[in-house]
């Protein structure tokens, strides 16, 4: 553990995290068991040059399965937003 604070811990702001970071937050959480999962995708963007460049990791799921989990977590995230 570090003297660094994330703002984004403090803000609860994804839009204040690194990658790099909440990827650190996902293997801290797996490791010390907080979350264990069976199956994982990671998914990234780099958008930098003005394309989307995307590209995901997955562990332990078919590509139909991949495809499930996404449709689930858009269905969940369309919830929490609202509508």
């Amino acid at each position: 553990m570090t003297n660094i604070s994330y703002l984004a811990d403090k803000c609860d702001n994804a839009l204040l995290d690194t990658p790099l970071h909440a990827l650190e937050l996902v293997k801290e959480r797996i490791e010390t068991g907080q979350q264990a999962p069976t199956k994982l995708i990671v998914i990234s963007l780099d958008d930098s040059s003005g394309q989307y460049d995307v590209k995901w990791q997955q562990a332990v799921m078919t590509m139909s399965q991949l495809l499930a989990l996404l449709e689930i977590a858009k269905t969940i995230a369309i919830n929490e937003m609202g509508y």
